[in-house]
């Protein structure tokens, strides 16, 4: 099959999840977990786990009183309907020991960058969002990123993984060879991508040639450092599991959205297709992370 790229890589770390029902795609792993909770007969599994921690973040003006999650009680917060920060919030809060329902929740389909203008005018307490999208945006609208802080997802909700590659059931039943192809395909992108960061940047101006660099670098940066720091990266390699730690996550996001039930490992997940331990990648992982 003919390998992925950089820049099939750059465009995959930087897409918007939305969980998707075609043959493969990248998406947030919390949604298939809902999606298998109500016993979907066409949703996908994950073959490739390539966020082993959440990239979801609450934001907050740099010199808001919000200093701790508790805090976050009687504040208004904003995010995009479909946000995976917003979605999962009912896990960050049971975590914290937050009553979800002492903050007030809106939506706004508006671009990030207007949302967390938004924030910052006061007109809202805070922002849900991805780190990435969010310092993109930020540094987009020409804004300092120092004038946000995060609570970061991966601290407060440990167990919560973010997105990952997944292929049908039909394929993964009628064409395993081209999933396990496509798995070991993606994992080159990513090798490369971490060999020559410059050459995935220069790769994804090719396609979007008004892409704001700046911004792509700082997503790129916070994507691999941050998406893809979990520790455990050091033991599994970028695109396995934890089993314990990822059923733990699935009980807490069925428990606190009080979903139908909650799913078997093997319902979200396969692992049929691991990488050769030749191919593993192992040197993204934060050391205290």
């Amino acid at each position: 099959m003919r390998p992925v790229t950089r820049r099939h890589f750059l465009r995959a770390v930087t897409a918007a999840p939305v969980l998707s029902l075609v043959p493969t795609g990248h998406d947030d792993v919390n949604a298939l977990v809902e999606q298998a909770a109500a016993s979907n007969p066409k949703a996908p599994r994950a073959v490739y786990m390539m966020f082993n921690r959440s990239p979801s973040v609450v934001a907050v003006p740099a010199g808001s009183s919000i200093r701790t999650p508790t805090d976050f009680a009687g504040k208004h917060f904003r995010g995009h309907a479909t946000d995976v920060a917003l979605q999962t919030f009912p896990a960050l809060a049971a975590k914290v020991g937050l009553a979800a329902a002492t903050v007030r929740i809106s939506s706004n389909e508006d671009g990030m960058g207007a949302v967390v203008q938004s924030m910052l005018k006061g007109e809202t307490d805070g922002t849900f969002g991805y780190e990435t999208t969010i310092t993109a945006a930020l540094i987009t609208a020409k804004i300092p990123t120092d004038r946000v802080r995060f609570f970061f997802y991966r601290d407060l909700v440990p167990e919560l993984y973010g997105s990952a590659l997944m292929a049908s059931m039909r394929l993964i039943a009628e064409q395993p060879a081209l999933v396990d192809g496509l798995v070991r395909a993606v994992n080159r992108g990513v090798r490369d991508t971490i060999a020559d960061p410059a050459a995935a940047l220069a790769a994804l101006r090719r396609r979007v040639p008004a892409m704001v660099e700046p911004a792509e670098q700082a997503r790129l940066d916070l994507t691999l450092a941050g998406e893809m720091g979990h520790a455990e990266g050091a033991r599994l390699g970028i695109g396995a599991i934890d089993s314990q730690r990822f059923a733990a996550g699935m009980h807490l996001l069925c428990e606190t959205k009080r979903l139908a039930r909650v799913p078997a490992l093997a319902d979200v997940f396969n692992g049929d297709f691991p990488l050769p331990a030749t191919e593993g990648i192992t040197r993204l992982a934060a050391p205290h992370r």
